[in-house]
């Protein structure tokens, strides 16, 4: 399974904040009810698995937002290149760039 930066930085992100919450929870509970072992075991069994899912969820609509946001952008760039006119939209005008060939390949002789 291949994850997104942001899917992978919002799981980062949930499972460093289990860790915080195990930590948290770990020194505040009312001990004539519970363990601390207790508290652990429930917080590593379904504290982590949930705030690390929930943190790639968060991370995979961001994705999806910004990939939609890029697309928009994109479109929106290109109709504004297209109305400026033929003359303005030429490879080799000062604002855009060429692409550069990539290493490797064929020699051309």
């Amino acid at each position: 399974m291949r994850l997104s930066g942001f899917t992978r930085m919002g799981a980062m992100i949930g499972f460093f904040g289990a860790i915080a919450f195990i930590l948290i929870s770990a020194f505040q509970f009312d001990s004539e009810e519970v363990s601390r072992k207790d508290v652990i075991l429930a917080e590593v069994l379904f504290g982590v698995p949930i705030f690390t899912i929930v943190g790639a969820a968060i991370g995979a609509g961001w994705d999806f937002f910004e990939k939609r946001a890029a697309r928009s952008m994109a479109q929106t760039g290109s109709s504004v290149e297209a109305e400026a006119g033929p003359d303005a939209a030429r490879s080799d005008s000062p604002g855009r760039r060429r692409r550069r060939k990539s290493p490797g390949g064929r020699r051309q002789r």
